[in-house]
């Protein structure tokens, strides 16, 4: 699978673990994370 092929949005309430899951699977995935939060 191509990253370029792939976006995987997590979308949810604040404190929930979304940046947190998204790190962790952007790092096993090894896909590049881009965190609304903090752009």
């Amino acid at each position: 699978m191509e990253p370029a092929d792939v976006n995987l949005y997590l979308v949810g309430f604040m404190g929930t673990g979304k940046s947190t899951v998204g790190r962790a699977v952007a790092g096993r995935l090894g896909f590049r994370l881009v965190d609304s939060d903090h752009e």
